[in-house]
Formats: structure tokens, sequence, C-alpha cells
């Protein structure tokens, strides 16, 4: 995809609507996952798409792979929770070209069994101002939280003051 708002920043985007496409021009705006998808069932969704690409999208290269990543996309948002299958629920898909179906079912299997449990990916969605066209799906990798860098910080100087302490009674005893 391409920014029109900042010509040469283009992104990956994840269709959101199975029956939807995409049409141009549209106006899109920037909502975090949390203001998409609202609630205990939203946060359910949320979670499970956030581990998903934090586990497999760095590795989607492939035609093959970004079909299964849509697919294991689709099958979380369409389910109201897990465990996830491409074979029952809500969402069902016989097959898919590329090995994309059996890639996802894996994907989805490693989500249901808890192997996919860090989430350092964060969801957002351009969803389509006019509900003219498809709503999409953004990953972006999470920014540490300012409290964090404090903790990392307060933890170097312990680490600094007790080097120091060590050397100082190295000395006295030498």
């Amino acid at each position: 995809m391409q920014n029109a708002s900042a010509p040469g920043d283009s992104f990956l985007a994840w269709c959101l609507d199975v029956q939807g496409w995409l049409t141009s021009p549209a106006t899109y705006s920037l909502l975090t996952g949390t203001d998409f998808y609202t609630g205990a069932a939203g946060n359910v969704k949320i979670g499970a798409l956030e581990r998903l690409a934090t586990a497999v999208l760095p590795y989607v290269n492939t035609k093959g792979e970004s079909g299964a990543f849509q697919l294991a996309v689709w099958e979380i948002i369409n389910e109201t929770a897990g465990p996830y299958g491409l074979a029952s629920g809500n969402f069902r898909v016989a097959s898919a070209t590329d090995g994309a179906y059996a890639l996802a079912g894996g994907w989805l299997t490693s989500l249901n069994n808890g192997t996919f449990s860090a989430d350092t990916m964060t969801l957002s969605v351009w969803k389509d101002v006019n509900k003219q066209t498809q709503d999409l799906a953004v990953f972006t990798n999470r920014v540490p939280e300012p409290d964090s860098y404090a903790l990392m910080g307060i933890g170097f100087g312990l680490l600094a003051w007790g080097r120091r302490r060590k050397k100082l009674k190295d000395a006295a005893t030498a």
C-alpha cells in the first residue's frame, strides 16, 4: 500500500473483510486495534492477531506465505474465540494454493497451543471512513513505554554501582 498523504511511504496491509474489496480513491482514518475492536471479545482478537504477527510476519516473503497469513488473519477476525482452525467455525476454508492452507493451519495450531506467546507487534487499522471499501490491518513493532526505559536505566545504574563497589572492595583487600 502507498500512503498518499506521505508519498514514498509504503506499508504492508492485510484485508479485514472477507467479502470486501479495495476501491480507489478511498478515505481512511488510522485507529488503534482497541479503538477498532472493542470490549473483551475485541481484546481476544487483538491479542491473537498480535501474537500471530509477532511470530510469523517477519518471515512472510512468498505468495504462499502471504496467503497463509491472510487466511489466519481472517480466521481470527471471524471467530468469537479460539481454538482457531480453518476447517470449522464461522470462517471455513476448504483449500488454498501454494501451501497456504497447510501453513495457516500450522500457525493457528501453534497459536492455540500457546507456542506464539510473545506479542511485540501492535495492531492498527486503516478504517474506511465512508464504508465503501476494505478496512486494513497493519502491524508495527511495539515501542517500549517510557517507564520501561526508566527501569532499564535504573538496572544499568545498579549494575554500575555494584561493579564500582566490588572494585573498591577488591582494591581495599589487595
